[in-house]
């Protein structure tokens, strides 16, 4: 009689097993994408200036012009393989960067000159110290992007440099904020640790595919986060 019970018993204890294993997914897939969400919370509407309202800002056009304003033939290249990584990101959500775009909206200085804007609204190029890196983004009244200027020293040079370009063309697009969340990610930063990553990872291109897929410029957190809910996990 127990020989013919054991298969029985196995058989139980195998759906326990199941079903605790299932259940651990479930709370460790719900805590993942908690994760993620304060990551997308921080980088897309969390402002380093108050005064900046926490909503979507993004681009709306397809083609989005980038030109090299200022640097080296070595410069160009360099540029040229960071725009061939956000497109790649940017794949399947019908917009990309465009370096032969005959009205380029993006410009990237990338020696040491930076830009001014006046109380007019006029842009100009001023110098700037040596070690830095940022970016502006030009919004209208819908909070849509229109224009971008980016600045990396000439004082940078190699993997630096191209790590310092990729986070600013990359936080021109509408991902603006840091996170000390990801230390691998492009958007990492910390009081302690500042960490220049030359590469997307699959996070941050997955949050730009995000992004131009299932959010539009305004959004404030209310309608993002049922964005995210509704769509995070399908993104690829």
């Amino acid at each position: 009689m127990g020989r013919r019970r054991r298969p029985l018993v196995w058989l139980v204890w195998g759906l326990v097993a199941a079903a605790l294993l299932a259940w651990a997914w479930v709370v460790f897939d719900g805590w993942r994408h908690e994760q993620a969400w304060r990551f997308a919370r921080q980088v897309l509407l969390e402002r380093e200036f108050e005064d900046s309202p926490p909503v979507i800002i993004r681009w709306r056009d397809k083609a989005i012009g980038v030109r090299v304003a200022t640097g080296t033939s070595d410069d160009a290249e360099m540029a040229a393989r960071v725009v061939a990584e956000i497109n790649d990101a940017l794949e399947g959500t019908g917009h990309r960067l465009d370096l032969a775009h005959p009205e380029p909206a993006i410009s990237l200085y990338l020696r040491n000159e930076g830009v001014a804007e006046d109380e007019a609204g006029n842009i100009s190029v001023i110098w700037t110290p040596p070690g830095d890196a940022y970016f502006w983004s030009f919004t209208d009244d819908e909070n849509v992007i229109r224009e971008a200027v980016i600045l990396v020293s000439e004082t940078f040079t190699g993997e630096a440099k191209r790590a310092l370009l990729l986070e600013e063309l990359i936080q021109s697009l509408g991902p603006v904020n840091d996170s000390p969340l990801i230390p691998d990610s492009i958007f990492f930063e910390s009081p302690d640790s500042v960490d220049n990553v030359p590469h997307l990872t699959r996070l941050d291109a997955k949050l730009l595919r995000f992004l131009y897929l299932h959010l539009e410029a305004g959004m404030d957190e209310a309608a993002v986060k049922h964005a995210f809910d509704a769509h995070w996990r399908e993104v690829r």
